[in-house]
Order: C-alpha cells, then structure tokens, then sequence
C-alpha cells in the first residue's frame, strides 16, 4: 500500500475518468451547500432563545461532528489531489494522519451525539416540571461523556486498524480508513443504523407521548411547566424526522459499502473512489437533512427562515398582516387558555 500512488495518472477506461469527475464534482458542490447551510443552522439555532440551552448544546455538537468529518475527508483528499506528484512526503503525511485521526473522532462522536439528542429529550420530558429552569449543565455533562468516549476510541481504533501500512516518508494514499478498508465503513454503518433506528424510535414514542400530554398541559402545576412542555413537543417535532433521516442515511450507505465490497477488488482505482465518494455525498445530504428538518419543523425557527427567505428574493413582508395575524392568535389562544383553565378550576371544585 506504502508504493500505491492514491491518484493513478491512467485509467484504461476512459467512462470512468469522466464518471468520476462528474461525481467528484457533484461531491464537492453538495459539500459547499451543507457547510453553508450549516452556518446558517448554527445562526439561527442560536438566536431561537426559546429553545432550551440543553437542546442547543446537543444540537450543535451533533452538526460538528457531522461536518468535521466531512470537511477533514474533502481536505485531506484536496490535499492529495495537489501533492501526488510530491516526493517529500513526510511534512504532507503528517498533517493528514493529523486530519485522519479527527475524522475518525468525528465518526464516532456524531453517532454519539445523535443518541445523546434522544437522551436529552428522555429527561426534558422526565424533568418536565422544572427543566425550563434549569442550566445547560446537562448538555455539557453530555458533551463530556461524549468526548471521553469518541476521542480515545477514535485515535485507538486508527491506530489498530491502521497497525503499520502508513509509511510517513513514503505513502502517497489516504490514510482515512473507510477509504482502504471497505469492511470499517460497512461496520460504521451497521452500528449507527442499529443504534440510531432505536433512538429514531424512541424519539417517535417521546413525540406521541408529549403530544398528548402538551393537549393537558393546564394540569401542570407552573407555567414554566407548561412551556416546558410546549418546547417538548415542538422539540419532538423538529427532531424526530431528523433522526429517522439518520437510519435512511445509514442504510443508504450500508447499501454503498456492501456493493463496493462485493463488486469492487481493485482498491484504490477510480471506480472504487466513486464508491467512496458517493459514501460521502449520502454523509453530506444527511447534514443538509438534519439542518433543514429542524429549520422547518421547529416553529421557533420556521418564521425566522421564512423571512430571511423573503428578504433573499426581495419581497418585502407586510407588517400590517404579520401583526393582524399575531393579535388574532394571542386572542385565541388567551380565549382558549382561560376556557381550560375555568374548565380545571370547576373540576377540582
């Protein structure tokens, strides 16, 4: 492996140079729209004050994970890209056994953090009564474990899989495992799709579940209870597709590796780096995914994109409209309010 330059200069068939180039190409535009439209998430996520720090905390970290391991594999193979042809390979393989061992962290603390965002529903919906109120501690607790748990395992398991095929002065290749070794990727995605199918599930539950308990929601005892309770299930909501768009992601590239395995005995050859790339391309389109899920499921930040969306295309938005809207739904929902509360008052009377 240490002597296989990653790039070959030549290629027998030549539909395979262009369909790799139109695939490279397409990667690498679905990567720009996803660190876009990821900056755009992490904006507006932050200005939703309404929604609890605990939520922010999980939510960003899941997106960082996500892009980091995206971003580390498009800049470690632009890397290669410009220095196949470099001699002096020391310097250049340092930097990317650096970028490889972030990768690899990335993967698993983005399976992690999909998990720990069903973990910190579990207890906003147990903590109900007071969670509003609470700091974002338990995001960061769940950060921490987090972290502990996908660095160590990261760096181990590069350093394992990886032994002594990497040769500093003398490898021109990528030393991002799924790249090499097939079997990683089709193991990374047999856990997540197993691990996340059981939290997409459980998130499902936890959305049925604060639904109806956000319908008799008066029953609590404190209005921070209430909105707590409101947040839980608008949470739910933006969540829950995001999290069954993980498993769909998952198997999609089940499916990916599991047909580069079973068809593809020349590693390394531009055709394998088609599967490789369209691994990636299925990564990208599920970070474009979780953004907009929650962007459009979540009402604090639907408006919001709506707006921005108008001030893009030049409309102006009617305020007169926007304002008649608002009172004419504050009236509603004060009627509605005080007709459950005066029915729950004559109930405990």
């Amino acid at each position: 492996m240490s002597e296989y330059q990653w790039l070959p200069l030549e290629d027998d068939d030549e539909n395979y140079i262009h369909l790799y180039a139109f695939v490279n190409l397409l990667q690498k535009i679905i990567f720009v729209v996803g660190l876009f439209l990821n900056l755009y998430f992490f904006y507006r996520v932050s200005k939703a004050s309404c929604i609890h720090l605990n939520f922010r905390i999980v939510l960003f970290c899941a997106a960082i994970s996500f892009q980091t391991m995206t971003s580390s594999h498009f800049i470690l193979h632009l890397i290669l890209d410009n220095t196949m042809n470099l001699k002096s390979r020391f310097l250049v393989n340092i930097f990317n056994l650096f970028t490889c061992h972030v990768h690899m962290v990335a993967i698993f603390s983005s399976a992690l953090c999909m998990n720990m965002i069903a973990v910190e529903q579990q207890l906003a919906t147990f903590f109900v009564l007071n969670y509003e109120e609470r700091s974002g501690i338990i995001g960061v607790i769940l950060m921490i474990i987090v972290f502990l748990q996908s660095v160590p395992t990261g760096v181990f398991y590069q350093h394992f899989v990886m032994g002594d095929d990497f040769k500093l002065n003398h490898t021109y290749n990528s030393c991002i495992l799924t790249d090499i070794y097939p079997q990683v990727g089709l193991h990374g995605f047999s856990v997540a799709l197993i691990t996340c199918t059981i939290s997409a599930l459980w998130l499902l539950i936890l959305r049925s579940y604060n639904k109806r308990q956000t319908k008799n929601r008066l029953n609590l005892s404190s209005l921070s209870a209430r909105f707590q309770q409101t947040m839980n299930s608008d949470s739910n909501a933006s969540i829950a597709p995001s999290m069954v768009g993980y498993a769909v992601m998952a198997l999609l590239g089940l499916l990916v590796e599991g047909t580069r395995i079973y068809y593809i005995h020349d590693y390394g050859s531009r055709i394998d780096r088609i599967f490789i790339k369209l691994t990636f391309m299925i990564l990208d389109g599920y970070g474009i995914c979780h953004a907009l899920c929650f962007l459009i499921f979540n009402p604090a930040t639907r408006i919001q994109v709506y707006r921005d969306l108008s001030r893009l295309c030049g409309h102006q938005i009617d305020s007169y409209k926007q304002t008649r809207s608002h009172l004419e739904t504050s009236q509603l929902t004060t009627e509605t309010y005080f007709n459950q509360l005066y029915t729950s008052w004559n109930r405990k009377n």
